[in-house]
């Protein structure tokens, strides 16, 4: 006999209200919690519907079983904030269940939970060729890549620019590894769009980095300075390479390699290639200027220092250094 009336779909157990999870990469598939409910149509199908908003407009859809049952685990509750695009962040979701075949039924309430994704590994599948797999750590309330970029090419596949000289590698130092010295930019190859940049320090360009991430801006690095004072540096060098390696603990897991600058007289080998790493900001220092962030062997501190910021091709005097880009979550 054909149902009359829209069947209702009662929670009977599941998270309450408010309920906070950090998920957690290492253990995907640990159970946080057993969302069951009833439902009286019979032969239904259901589904996980979760949203950013508390009206659920937009909602995003999981297909469950017949079951009447589903595990929220780290790894699907991580998959639902990267499905609403809040990867790496902590976010309040809404979430019900629903029936998704033509037999009659009411929704289940909505309820809502506080979720901070996944600290995990990022992948960059622009070059279908060879995708790029960064570790990603958290530092203060950023984001970080805790690797240098080692991008060839902008996101959306474009090549870099014909008035900029190309990209650089280096394996030549104390880090055999190009790898993990990463790519050498010059700041109109890291920026893009130079027309973008401003003096203030908070400015997000994306540049050379991947979607939902940007060049670290000089706001970035002041915040992990003062999250990580008073010794920055000794928290955020690597472990290896550097030859005064007293008091360095990678406690952040930053994992800054010594690599060096290129210049226009030394475009085969940088120099202090073997005590030395610099990266780049989106903050202008002059017209002619951009900030960029330096480590030293014998220096407990980072600093901030301008430098040269035109393409290559204006000359000597007023032409980018190559150096390595870090890249940073977006906040949004």
């Amino acid at each position: 006999m054909a149902l009359l009336n829209a069947q209702p779909i009662t929670l009977l157990s599941g998270p309450a209200d408010n309920s906070s999870y950090t998920l957690n990469y290492d253990i995907p598939d640990q159970v946080l919690s057993t969302v069951t409910w009833d439902c009286g149509a019979p032969n239904t199908v259901f589904v996980l519907e979760y949203s950013l908003d508390a009206d659920m407009n937009q909602a995003q859809i999981k297909t469950l079983d017949k079951e009447k049952s589903v595990e929220f685990t780290h790894g699907l509750l991580d998959d639902i904030l990267s499905d609403l695009g809040g990867a790496y962040l902590t976010k309040k979701i809404y979430w019900r269940i629903s029936s998704t075949v033509t037999v009659q039924t009411e929704p289940s309430e909505i309820r809502n939970m506080n979720l901070t994704g996944m600290l995990k590994p990022f992948t960059d599948n622009r070059d279908p060729q060879k995708k790029e797999i960064y570790q990603v750590v958290k530092i203060g309330n950023d984001f970080w890549m805790a690797e240098n970029l080692r991008a060839t090419m902008y996101c959306d596949g474009a090549a870099f620019t014909t008035v900029d000289v190309i990209s650089k590698t280096y394996s030549e130092g104390p880090v055999a590894d190009s790898s993990i010295t990463g790519q050498y930019y010059t700041w109109p190859t890291a920026v893009r769009n130079m027309e973008l940049a401003t003096e203030e320090d908070d400015t997000i360009i994306q540049g050379v980095c991947p979607d939902g991430w940007h060049v670290s801006t000089k706001k970035d690095w002041d915040n992990l300075i003062e999250v990580l004072s008073p010794s920055p540096a000794l928290q955020t060098k690597s472990t290896d390479y550097w030859e005064t390696n007293y008091g360095l603990t990678n406690s952040s897991g930053l994992n800054i390699v010594p690599s060096g600058v290129f210049w226009h007289n030394n475009l085969q080998l940088p120099d202090n290639g073997e005590n030395k790493a610099s990266f780049w900001t989106t903050t202008l220092g002059s017209e002619t200027t951009a900030f960029m962030y330096e480590f030293y062997d014998w220096e407990q501190h980072i600093s901030a220092w301008n430098y040269p910021n035109r393409p290559w091709a204006e000359g000597d005097s007023t032409a980018s250094r190559l150096v390595n880009v870090r890249c940073v979550r977006d906040s949004n």
